[in-house]
């Protein structure tokens, strides 16, 4: 910024504008800010500089805090410098530091595809995106977003599970099997309630399919029942008929 003050005086023929443009204060401010910091410059924070001993303390803060993205941008543009001026204790600790920033960005990355694996209901990938998210956070100690994660692996997880079950209740429904048939309704409820559209519709098409088995059964069995009673009438006309050529045979 400092360097980015120099340049700007000439531009603007003025160090007090520069110093507005450049750090968004007025120079009484910044006068004053220094005031108060200087002691402590003097105590112990003079150390802390590129040259003597980079200060990594803000990147400890920013991974503690779960800004895992600033942490690694951060680190990124430290390590050159670090690798330039620091010891190998310094190089190793940033790069503790950058390696666990990146777990934590790819961590937050997994989660946001396991919720959009649900959206775009491709569950089975939602579900191992989840896995993975959870198992990097568990390795960072982090828990702030495991209960959101846990709840899109649930989804996932249930979803795969109902559809298992449709697929077996699909192939093996009776027609007049009114335990799974009430299950299938169940099944399709719950899909639709977890915005699963497609499972909805292949619960609804095997109801559609149960039901027409179960009106050409019902159909079968009427035209077969009928002509039982043909039958049965038929074969009572017959009995009639003898019994009543006996009865003339007689007299």
């Amino acid at each position: 910024q400092f360097t980015t003050f120099l340049r700007r005086i000439p531009e603007v023929q003025g160090y007090r504008q520069a110093g507005q443009d450049v750090y968004g204060e007025n120079l009484q401010d910044l006068y004053a800010y220094w005031q108060r910091y200087f002691p402590i410059y003097v105590e112990s924070r003079w150390q802390a500089n590129v040259v003597h001993n980079y200060d990594l303390s803000q990147f400890e803060q920013l991974i503690a805090a779960g800004a895992y993205a600033d942490a690694e941008s951060g680190l990124q543009q430290a390590l050159p410098l670090i690798d330039l001026f620091g010891d190998d204790a310094k190089r190793q600790q940033a790069r503790v530091l950058l390696a666990q920033a990146g777990k934590g960005v790819q961590a937050g990355q997994l989660a946001l595809e396991a919720r959009q694996a649900i959206l775009d209901a491709d569950y089975q990938a939602g579900l191992a995106k989840a896995d993975q998210a959870l198992a990097l956070y568990a390795e960072l100690g982090d828990t702030r977003r495991v209960a959101e994660i846990e709840l899109y692996r649930q989804i996932n997880e249930e979803v795969l599970d109902l559809r298992a079950e449709l697929d077996r209740l699909k192939g093996g429904v009776a027609p007049l099997d009114p335990i799974k048939t009430e299950r299938l309704v169940e099944i399709g409820r719950r899909l639709a309630e977890l915005g699963d559209q497609d499972g909805s519709e292949e619960v609804q098409i095997a109801l559609l399919l149960l039901g027409a088995g179960q009106r050409a059964l019902v159909k079968w069995v009427t035209v077969i029942g009928l002509l039982i009673c043909g039958i049965i009438i038929w074969r009572r006309i017959r009995g009639v008929k003898r019994d009543t050529s006996r009865w003339g045979e007689l007299l």
